[in-house]
């Protein structure tokens, strides 16, 4: 049951840094950043418990230690990058920019306007 409400949290977290409104992508971003933080002060503090107890131990503790970082790490890139990441096409900028355009249809468009005129 828990695995369909985090699922539903990164839905709702996904569809905020795509929203329309600049306040809501830009609390959703600052969660990213403290999503981020918090998974990599996790994963040096497990390196920091690693290394204090010289990587061994009797049970399955350093097992943990030693999956817990890579995870945390990949938990921390992923959401740095989501923080990092323009998520939203209402983006302020240059309406010209090419980054504005989403579809094909839009390219061909684009394309037909910049090249009509005298040849």
């Amino acid at each position: 049951m828990s695995i369909i409400v985090w699922a539903i949290l990164l839905v709702a977290f996904m569809w905020a840094l795509a929203s329309g409104s600049r306040i809501v992508r830009y609390l959703a971003r600052g969660l990213a950043v403290v999503i981020a933080l918090v998974a990599a002060a996790a994963a040096f503090g497990l390196m920091a418990v690693g290394h204090k107890a010289h990587w061994t131990s009797d049970g399955p503790g350093m097992l943990l230690i030693m999956l817990g970082i890579p995870i945390c790490g990949i938990v921390a890139w992923f959401f740095g990058m989501l923080a990092c990441t323009a998520t939203s096409s209402l983006e302020e900028g240059n309406l010209e920019s090419p980054a504005r355009i989403s579809s094909l249809a839009q390219v061909w468009e684009r394309y037909k306007e910049l090249t009509k005129g005298p040849h």
